[in-house]
């Protein structure tokens, strides 16, 4: 309840990404978050238009499975297996600012 949850993948065929996502939405594991991150999606090839098209097709399906709910949706975070991979602490306290769109990691003393 109440989490960020982060998603990414490499390798994947659109197909099972939406058997992957319809089984959160169906779970209700998309029902009680503060924001949904979505990182990197690569079909796994060098195929530029390939990629673009999976992260659009991944992009139509999570607003469509999460328009339900008023939490911010994050695409092109950079995070997974892309050029750009940022690390996110796992468990850490966070904020998601969908005005600002701001990331804020509460410090841990």
């Amino acid at each position: 309840d109440n989490a960020l949850l982060v998603l990414e993948d490499t390798g994947e065929a659109m197909y099972r990404l939406d058997r992957m996502l319809t089984q959160l939405h169906q779970a209700g594991k998309l029902r009680r978050l503060a924001g949904l991150i979505l990182g990197t999606f690569d079909p796994g090839n060098e195929d530029t238009f390939a990629k673009l098209r999976l992260q659009h097709q991944v992009w139509e399906r999570v607003l469509e499975l999460t328009e339900e709910f008023a939490y911010p949706v994050w695409g092109c975070f950079p995070v997974g297996h892309g050029q750009r991979n940022y690390s996110l602490p796992i468990g850490m306290e966070a904020t998601m600012d969908g005005v600002t769109g701001h990331l804020r990691f509460k410090h841990v003393t």
